[in-house]
């Protein structure tokens, strides 16, 4: 539904424009109203509307200046100009500073309709192709942090333009039912969770041996804590078990993208790290602390691993490395690290 203002100094022409329209017909509704400048300044920023119908004779500042101003913003609403015959002159002015259209008064049901619907479908057209853009910046943001994390062989050989007030931070997610049936909709709910906070850009890189990987692009002011509660939300909606291996590892918070791949490798240590915490959603800050002793494992250990892998007998290999894993509850492995040994 379209947010629709309606600005002029004159109440009886407030009220003919508000009864002149059936505005539900047209998708629309009245969001509110403004007799100057100033409360139209105000209205536009905190109702947000999407077409203003403005008088261009206002007290304190007129519909020209309001214009000028709010063009600048996000957002910024289609704006419909309304002049008498001896102002028209204003009209083309308004025109030439981008204003969407005017009516001269007085205007019929007709002529205000006709100026309605040509405003909606700009609006429409104008959304399609920003829909359309951003789909191709996140792919391009896609196909880029994939290069930087070395997943699925991507290269781009462009570099995207990020805000210096943007840090990052790797995520993977490991669910327990996740196949090829139902990877559309997991990666879906996901992404809705993930874009309910403005203040967070979250892209899902690809899946890899059974794991989610994630980059968040986020502002400065969000901290670990808080990625924390927002993953454990999105967990809580799209795991139907409240136990099971459904888990979600953080890295580090960076402040570059050539760091990424480090908080990527901190958010995998994490997952494998993930049972000496007992949480679903765990952080690399929370297990940083631990460390590995050279003699928890022994030459032997390792040797039968290897050849269990050798021989395709994973089940068995699982069982090694919770037995390697194991011998520790207060220390930190990483698989990386066991297998380099």
């Amino acid at each position: 539904m379209y947010k629709v203002l309606l600005v002029d100094d004159e109440d009886i022409f407030l009220t003919h424009l508000y009864r002149t329209v059936e505005w539900k017909e047209f998708d629309c509704l009245v969001c509110g109203s403004a007799r100057d400048g100033r409360e139209a300044l105000q209205a536009v920023e905190e109702l947000n509307p999407d077409i203003v119908f403005m008088d261009i004779n206002l007290p304190h500042k007129n519909g020209l200046e309001v214009c000028d101003i709010i063009r600048e913003w996000k957002n910024a609403p289609h704006v419909i100009i309304l002049t008498a015959h001896g102002e028209f002159s204003f009209a083309h002015k308004a025109i030439r500073m981008g204003i969407f259209d005017y009516l001269l008064k007085p205007f019929d049901k007709k002529e205000l309709t006709e100026a309605l619907l040509k405003c909606i479908e700009d609006i429409r057209m104008k959304k399609g192709q920003r829909e359309i853009e951003e789909r191709l910046q996140t792919r391009e943001a896609e196909a880029y942090f994939k290069d930087l994390l070395d997943l699925d062989g991507a290269e781009t050989g462009k570099k995207i333009q990020l805000s210096r007030e943007t840090r990052f931070l790797a995520a993977v997610v490991q669910l327990e039912y996740l196949e090829h049936e139902n990877l559309m909709r997991i990666s879906r709910e996901i992404k809705e969770g993930l874009d309910r906070d403005d203040k967070i850009k979250s892209y899902l890189i690809g899946l890899r041996n059974g794991v989610f990987t994630v980059v968040h692009l986020l502002t400065r002011d969000l901290d670990i804590k808080r990625m924390k509660s927002m993953w454990a939300e999105v967990l809580s909606r799209i795991c139907d078990q409240e136990e099971g291996r459904d888990c979600v590892a953080l890295g580090k918070l960076v402040d570059d993208t050539d760091a990424i791949a480090v908080s990527y490798q901190q958010a995998l240590t994490a997952l494998e790290n993930r049972s000496r915490t007992g949480t679903s959603v765990i952080a690399y800050e929370d297990v940083e602390d631990l460390h590995v002793p050279e003699t928890m494992f022994s030459q032997q250990d390792m040797n039968l691993l290897i050849k269990l892998f050798e021989n395709g007998q994973y089940e068995s290999a699982d069982k090694a490395i919770e037995k390697i894993f194991g011998l520790s509850e207060e220390r930190m492995l990483s698989f990386q690290y066991v297998v380099s040994i």
